[in-house]
């Protein structure tokens, strides 16, 4: 989900990003767990040496820039903030730096639905249709709301879209609905249930029926139904000021030595 509503991660051009205090980089900790198994240490070395050490290795290697906390047994034995959060303006990246996550956003999207369905507002084999009178007949009468969350609905793939990107035709349509009624309602691809196929606009669809059937905005649903009961008090809705507020710029590594920014999905 775009941390929020898919919309608002998924593109820049809706620009809301869901943001986290930390960044816990799992492919990353279970490398760092298993240079900590298989390498032999002097048993005074402690874990958060030998992280620090192999952290260090990737820094000067060039292949992390980030922050980044370990913790065992629910306790934090190692956080560091490593590089910058902005290149340009050489701002470190600290523990306390905020991300915008990205995709990793849907997850949130998914699980405020299927709250809805656990309460009996909302059914997994509800149609599009049915609950956004807007959308296409045609398709919108076919895709269910358990297919948008299993990326099974038929739609096509959108991730090249330019509306995905961060020129002209994404900053036509800021608003998540405009949006999907211009990108989001396209021929599909394969019969709904058929096939997968990743979709951003399947959770900038579920976001928008979120509203919907709740009539309350998404950041208050992400809130009130998930952040606060949890305590997630570093975590939210970006509304444009991510980088502007001291927050992490999106960087892609290329081939070579530099290092290009890049919209963040």
């Amino acid at each position: 989900m775009r941390l929020a509503k898919e919309r608002c991660i998924v593109s820049s051009t809706s620009h809301i990003l869901a943001i986290m205090e930390r960044l816990r980089t799992c492919s990353f900790v279970f490398a760092v767990l298993g240079s900590i198994i298989i390498a032999p240490q002097d048993r005074s070395t402690t874990k958060a040496a030998r992280i620090d050490e192999l952290i260090s290795r990737y820094q000067q290697c060039g292949y992390f820039n980030g922050s980044i906390l370990v913790a065992e047994h629910g306790k934090v034995i190692y956080e560091k903030g490593v590089g910058y959060a902005n290149m340009r303006m050489h701002t470190p990246n600290t523990p306390q730096t905020k991300f915008g996550i990205a995709s990793i956003s849907k997850q949130f999207t998914a699980a405020l639905v299927l709250m809805q369905v656990t309460n009996g507002n909302l059914r997994l084999d509800a149609t599009v249709s049915e609950i956004l009178p807007w959308y296409r007949k045609d398709t919108g009468s076919r895709i269910t709301i358990e297919q948008l969350l299993r990326h099974t609905s038929g739609l096509p793939p959108d991730y090249d879209a330019p509306e995905f990107g961060d020129g002209v035709a994404a900053a036509r349509h800021a608003e998540p609905e405009a949006f999907a009624q211009s990108v989001c309602q396209r021929t599909l691809v394969s019969e709904p249930g058929t096939r997968w196929n990743y979709s951003n606009c399947g959770y900038i669809l579920l976001g928008i029926i979120l509203e919907q059937i709740t009539a309350t905005s998404f950041d208050e649903i992400l809130q009130s139904q998930l952040l606060r009961p949890l305590e997630m008090n570093d975590t939210g809705m970006d509304n444009n000021s991510l980088v502007r507020l001291g927050g992490a710029v999106g960087y892609q590594r290329r081939p070579g030595p530099r290092v290009c920014t890049r919209p963040v999905y």
